[in-house]
């Protein structure tokens, strides 16, 4: 259970961090290449 705990709490971080990246808009993140690739690298 422990590592099942450890694992979510990546993956919430993950997501908080991601949903940081792409506030300013859907139009910033399409214009932006190290935006996407900070999201995608972010979602490894």
């Amino acid at each position: 259970m422990k590592d099942d705990r450890l694992y979510l709490h990546h993956i919430l971080e993950r997501c908080h961090r991601i949903t940081r990246f792409i506030e300013p808009g859907r139009e910033a993140f399409m214009a932006s290449e190290e935006m996407q690739d900070a999201v995608f690298a972010t979602s490894k």
